[in-house]
């Protein structure tokens, strides 16, 4: 409003001036045509000062309501900027709690990553340990197979020799009970010899003898076919020139008597 009464002032200043000067000048004209002339560019002038009053006004209250808005939208403008600011604050809060839990979190899993990583060294060493362990283990495993094995083998030949001594000591006890029961025989035969001095008494003794010679040789053959009975035997050895000195110097039976020998001569 001071505006425009400013602005009416120096027109109506610019229009006395314009009047003064047109006087000075034109004094010599007529006074009316210049005053109507004056009058109707007082009305002129009047009439625009009364149309720009109207835009001015117009113009005011459009200033003002764009003022208005322009308070208004500063003021949401100023709302929603402290809302934006609580949020920053609020968000930024939030960041540096998150990045304080980040650099934690970061910190802790790196230490214990630094122990999975000694843990699994750790391990690797010890794995490769136990396969060396499990290498050697191995190795000894088929050193004691091998001589499992070995171990095995002798067991079945001892096994073996021992079912073929124990044959041969069966069949040298059947020996020794055949040699045991000719000499019985012998012994029977060496009494019926000193009863019967005879021919036939001679014939049977050497009968006798290559019986036990062909005895002496079988024993003497199973003798040499086991090493276990190469041992000295408790059992004389019999051959026959042993056998007629034995026959020669064989004493009588201590129940035989001289009239045995004479009973038989007389029937």
């Amino acid at each position: 409003m001071t505006a425009v009464l400013s602005a009416t002032d120096a027109l109506r200043g610019s229009l006395m001036a314009s009047i003064d000067d047109n006087q000075i000048n034109y004094s010599s004209t007529d006074w009316k045509t210049k005053y109507y002339e004056v009058a109707d560019m007082l009305a002129e002038t009047r009439a625009e000062l009364d149309e720009f009053h109207t835009s001015s006004k117009e113009l005011e209250e459009e200033l003002i309501k764009e003022i208005e808005r322009t308070e208004k939208a500063q003021q949401d403008l100023k709302v929603k900027v402290s809302r934006v600011e609580s949020d920053r604050d609020e968000w930024k809060s939030k960041f540096i709690s998150l990045q304080t839990t980040h650099n934690t979190t970061t910190t802790s899993l790196q230490r214990e990553l630094d122990t999975v990583r000694q843990e699994c060294q750790k391990l690797k060493v010890q794995l490769r340990e136990l396969e060396m362990g499990n290498d050697d283990l191995e190795r000894n495993e088929r050193a004691v197979s091998s001589s499992l094995a070995d171990a095995e083998a002798k067991y079945s030949r001892a096994l073996e020799e021992k079912i073929l001594l124990e044959h041969e000591l069966f069949d040298k006890a059947h020996l020794e009970e055949e040699c045991q029961r000719l000499k019985d025989e012998l012994r029977g035969l060496l009494r019926s010899t000193f009863s019967f001095l005879t021919k036939d008494a001679g014939v049977e003794i050497s009968i006798l003898q290559d019986q036990l010679a062909a005895l002496q040789s079988k024993v003497s053959a199973s003798a040499t076919e086991s090493p276990a009975s190469a041992a000295p035997s408790s059992s004389p050895q019999i051959t026959p020139s042993s056998t007629e000195e034995n026959l020669l110097n064989t004493p009588p039976p201590p129940d035989f008597q001289l009239a045995e020998l004479s009973a038989p001569g007389k029937s």
